[in-house]
């Protein structure tokens, strides 16, 4: 796993790869995909106001312009005081509030065949 430290954009927003081809190889994160997630490219974004350093971990997955929404699949703010920083849990979720169209529906129909049971 590797982690870089970046000023943020305005908004704590992630700053675009740009053209240089080693940021965009290190922001497409294709080491994750082959060896998991263990072999992620982070990137942490800090920022200090008012003597309080705001600190956002972000895993990018590809390329975008300036102005345009990042591309990143891990979002998290690390907590303020850092004595809390052993109480951080991950809690991987499912509910993403995505309804998919056969969620409704029994997806093997009835008879277990993938076909509606013809006796009704």
């Amino acid at each position: 796993m590797k982690l870089r430290l970046l000023r943020p954009l305005p908004g704590m927003t992630t700053p675009p790869p740009g053209p240089n081809l080693a940021r965009i190889a290190y922001y497409s994160n294709h080491n994750a995909n082959l060896f998991g997630v263990r072999a992620s490219d982070l990137t942490a974004l800090w920022q200090v106001d008012n003597e309080a350093t705001t600190i956002r971990i972000v895993r990018p997955i590809g390329k975008w312009r300036y102005g345009a929404h990042e591309n990143v699949d891990v979002d998290f703010y690390l907590p303020r005081p850092p004595t809390s920083l052993a109480d951080l849990e991950f809690r991987p979720t499912d509910d993403l509030g995505l309804t998919l169209p056969f969620e409704d529906e029994d997806e093997e129909g009835k008879n277990g065949t993938g076909e509606p049971d013809p006796s009704g």
